[in-house]
């Protein structure tokens, strides 16, 4: 007869060692690459710190691959952070246009950044939210010509972040929009629950 090592390296039998052992929870993945225990999905701080160590005596198992794993305690605090953040940003427009100009594209790619990254936490967090796009307009102007100025400056927005793929944007009410010192010809965002009450367009 001839012994082959088998039964300590194939892929199957270390994955199905390392499940038995590690006892995921079901929002993440477990996989086998190389010798590598791949680890996908979201998790709290307290498995994957377990996960760290057990994961070495795992016969067949080389290192513990967690790039795609999410800390969940980690992201609670990070979506706070990226919330705040987003909340600061302001996208600024010329005297009577709604039309966003080139020095303002950058601002317009860290938002889109933020938002994409809020999307991915509160998805990992089970954690709807929704966001307002605010538009604002100086106090020069009549009432009926800054009102559309508000408008047309957050779907202009609006329509910029959902063609790069961003979601769960609304245009919040023109009445609660307005002209302010605070956010003169420009357009910022609010974070808000997403709950059943609540329209996206």
């Amino acid at each position: 007869s001839r012994w082959e090592p088998y039964q300590g390296s194939h892929p199957d039998l270390v994955l199905a060692r390392a499940t038995r052992l590690l006892e995921p929870p079901n929002t993440l993945s477990l996989s086998v690459e190389e010798g590598a225990l791949v680890a996908k999905g979201y998790a709290d701080h307290e498995w994957i710190k377990t996960a760290r160590k057990m994961t070495q005596m795992i016969p067949g198992v080389t290192r513990f691959a967690e790039e795609g794993l999410i800390d969940l305690d980690l992201a609670r605090a990070e979506l706070e952070s990226v919330k705040r953040s987003l909340e600061q940003r302001s996208i600024q427009f010329e005297v009577g246009s709604s039309e966003i100009t080139p020095d303002q594209h950058s601002e317009l790619i860290r938002t889109t950044a933020e938002i994409q990254r809020l999307e991915s936490l509160t998805q990992a967090l089970a954690l709807p939210l929704r966001i307002e796009v605010w538009g604002h307009a100086d106090r020069s102007g009549s009432q009926e010509l800054n009102d559309r100025l508000i408008a047309a400056r957050a779907n202009e927005v609006m329509s910029a972040l959902q063609a790069a793929g961003r979601k769960n944007l609304e245009i919040a009410d023109a009445k609660m929009s307005g002209r302010t010192a605070e956010y003169t010809r420009s357009v910022n965002f609010k974070v808000k629950p997403n709950d059943s009450a609540s329209t996206n367009k």
